[in-house]
């Protein structure tokens, strides 16, 4: 058992999932989270406005958002490429 000094088990399903599970999912949010923000404000064909509404939406939204913004919002490798 995973259970901590204080007395707390940490494998204790919280939604049908253990602490673990969670954890890793909350890793993984924060990093696309973070990655797309990096991405958002790096983009350059982008305005002040619409940077502010994705950045929005991708806190918002932790794991769609910075997905819809992979898929959608992104510059393509083409068009940074013909710059």
């Amino acid at each position: 058992m995973a259970i901590d000094a204080a007395g707390f088990d940490w494998r204790m399903p919280v939604l049908g999932w253990d602490m673990t599970r969670l954890a890793w999912v909350a890793v993984v949010a924060i990093a696309l989270l973070v990655l797309a923000l990096v991405s958002i404000w790096h983009a350059s064909r982008h305005s002040r406005s619409a940077k502010v509404v994705w950045t929005v939406v991708a806190v918002i939204l932790p794991i769609i958002g910075p997905i819809a913004w992979a898929v959608a919002g992104r510059e393509s490798r083409r068009t940074r490429a013909n710059r």
